[in-house]
């Protein structure tokens, strides 16, 4: 059981710190005044770089959400020893959650490099960003997917 919190608490550590990341690049770019706008008057590339994001949110987020789901709970299930399992979650809920902060921090860069008045990349990093929530790792969701019973 000390393992299995340790890696509940190794998870909520990434998972506060990829939902943070993006916060605290949005509240530096806006507040602080860094330069920002470099492709505002390049609307073509501002274009081709939005529609990069569209796709890469069209596509990653149900990958992250569907596959790498259905990945893990399959990889777990097919191994033979809670250490095992353990190392097999951690890797597969990292890889999920990298996947969703990739999403998240492209469509913000974007967005903070483009023109204002677009609004295509917020939307995009407002997606990745409420599916974070989605694979929140909690105490009864990684015993659960753990298979292990819970003591309330």
């Amino acid at each position: 059981m000390e393992q299995v919190s340790g890696l509940i608490r190794m998870l909520k550590i990434v998972f506060w710190t990829v939902v943070a990341l993006p916060l605290l690049y949005v509240s530096v770019c806006l507040y602080a005044g860094l330069p920002g706008q470099t492709f505002a008057a390049d609307r073509a590339s501002s274009y081709v770089l939005d529609m990069a994001g569209v796709v890469a949110t069209v596509a990653l987020v149900p990958f992250a959400l569907g596959y790498i789901g259905r990945r893990l709970g399959q990889k777990v299930q097919a191994e033979k020893s809670l250490p095992d399992a353990i190392r097999v979650y951690r890797l597969w809920s990292l890889v999920r959650m990298a996947v969703l902060f990739a999403v998240v921090s492209y469509n913000l860069v974007v967005y903070t490099l483009s023109s204002s008045d677009n609004s295509i990349g917020i939307l995009c990093a407002i997606i990745g960003f409420i599916s974070y929530f989605l694979v929140m790792p909690t105490d009864r969701k990684v015993m659960s997917d753990l298979d292990i019973e819970l003591n309330d």
